[in-house]
């Protein structure tokens, strides 16, 4: 049995190959990949995170077992999994190695594929997302460092890990497309429009933000839990009701000068953060997302192109 995880990055198209992985599941099990999620509605392997991070070995287990087993029946023997959080799990060395113990123990073969994204467009964009969220803490400058040290931890490992470009991709043919290339499947991509959050002021969901983690501490539920989600959703709507019904040119003008000065501070973060990264680390990122795909095994991306 052979397992095939796409590990995100976060922010750079999950959830449209998600989609279309759903979309193209028939398709796919006639090539011998059987894809297939807890959850349809999101189309995500979202458990399998949760339960490396909580280090439940046995729920993990099980859970791969049976998607083996899954497979099996549908005359499959590849499994396709897709979370994009797992990208980030590489940041925390126990809950990272406890995952890869349970995935080389449920198959013969691993194989990591991720999607790379400029680093300051994707920081940019992971930054809007978890102040939307609530789960913004900038308790240091080293998100940038970080997010490397995350690729790296994939790229070194002895599988095989390839990297598609998220702006390459995109003149190449379109991010699903060369996805599914770099799959090795001659499945066509199929039309996907993942759901976009609607552009909102940022002092709004800066504010949004704060309520949400105000709520989740007090009802000791994670900022990330359906309960959240659900407020999240009220307040959003609220929101754009009393935008909709009470349209005023003072509040435009203050939402946007909030909106102008939180972007400010972010791209000055994103600056100051990256700074700090080692030359080595940015060469090497930046290697990734400057070649439309790259394989570990196959390629090492020391030095600036």
């Amino acid at each position: 049995m052979k397992i095939v995880f796409h590990v995100g990055m976060p922010k750079a198209g999950s959830t449209s190959i998600q989609l279309a992985l759903a979309s193209a599941r028939d398709s796919l099990i006639e090539q011998g990949i059987y894809f297939n999620v807890a959850d349809p509605s999101v189309a995500s392997d979202y458990l399998i995170y949760d339960l490396a991070m909580r280090r439940d070995a046995k729920c993990l287990n099980d859970l791969l077992s049976r998607r083996a087993e899954q497979a099996i029946g549908h005359g499959c023997s590849t499994v396709m999994l897709s979370a994009e959080r797992i990208f980030s799990i590489a940041g925390h060395p126990d809950e990272f190695q406890g995952l890869l113990d349970a995935l080389r123990g449920n198959a013969d073969t691993v194989e990591f594929i991720m999607v790379s994204r400029s680093l300051t467009d994707v920081l940019r964009s992971y930054l809007e997302q978890i102040i939307y969220n609530g789960s913004l803490s900038l308790s240091d400058n080293r998100l940038a460092p970080w997010w490397i040290a995350c690729a790296k931890s994939f790229w070194n490992l002895p599988e095989r890990v390839c990297s598609v470009s998220f702006e390459l991709a995109g003149q190449n043919g379109g991010l699903i497309q060369c996805f599914f290339d770099a799959l090795g499947i001659t499945v066509s991509a199929p039309d996907i429009r993942a759901n976009r959050t609607p552009p909102r002021s940022l002092a709004f969901a800066t504010s949004l933000g704060i309520i949400c983690q105000a709520e989740a501490k007090s009802r000791s539920v994670d900022v990330n839990s359906p309960m959240i989600d659900q407020l999240r959703t009220e307040i959003t709507s609220s929101f754009d009701s009393f935008l909709s019904s009470q349209p005023s040119e003072e509040t435009e003008r203050v939402l946007g000068y909030l909106d102008q000065k939180i972007r400010s501070s972010l791209e000055g973060y994103i600056v100051s953060s990256s700074a700090i990264a080692p030359d080595d680390d940015i060469i090497f990122y930046e290697n990734l997302y400057r070649r439309l795909r790259i394989c570990n095994l196959d390629q090492i991306p020391t030095q600036a192109t």
